[in-house]
């Protein structure tokens, strides 16, 4: 329907698929997307560059992440951005205590055709800010006592001293 004749037409559908590599040449395909796992985040740190996540069917498919919790997905596809902002739990054992699932709508859209994918990205809990998540941190909150022997690990002990009056000389 585009008013060229398909004997001079690269594309008789105008699903973006030059017939040459449609397996339909004579039948639009239907928008679909790829959505590959995302390697593990850690908070407060950048997540590694190129890695795609969304990858459409047609050539012409635009891609828009909504960014969340300091994640998208840009125009190629590809993961990007810092994960902030999650609410950690400090029950020991309970959700989201060491790592959680951060969930990013992503709109992908071509011909006319549209579709909402989720990109998934399990982000871990770094409480210190070290670079270490804290599954692999002997010291979760930076205060020195290991956790294995903190009764608050995920919360920094501060230093505390009683003062005793001292006996008169």
């Amino acid at each position: 329907g585009d008013g060229i004749a398909d004997i001079d037409d690269d594309d008789d559908d105008g699903d973006g698929i030059p017939d040459g590599e449609d397996t339909t040449p004579k039948k639009a395909d239907t928008l679909k997307s790829e959505v590959k796992e995302a390697e593990k985040a850690t908070e407060g740190k950048p997540v590694k560059a190129n890695q795609t996540v969304v990858k459409p069917n047609l050539p012409n498919a635009t891609i828009s992440g909504t960014e969340t919790n300091g994640l998208n997905v840009d125009g190629e596809g590809k993961l990007t951005g810092t994960p902030n902002g999650l609410t950690w739990s400090d029950d020991k054992g309970g959700a989201n205590y060491e790592k959680q699932t951060v969930e990013i709508p992503v709109k992908v859209e071509a011909n006319g055709q549209s579709e909402t994918v989720k990109v998934l990205v399990e982000v871990l809990r770094d409480t210190d800010g070290d670079g270490t998540p804290d599954i692999d941190d002997d010291d979760d909150d930076g205060d020195g006592i290991p956790d294995e022997q903190d009764t608050t690990p995920k919360k920094a002990d501060t230093l505390k001293s009683e003062v005793k009056e001292a006996e008169k000389a």
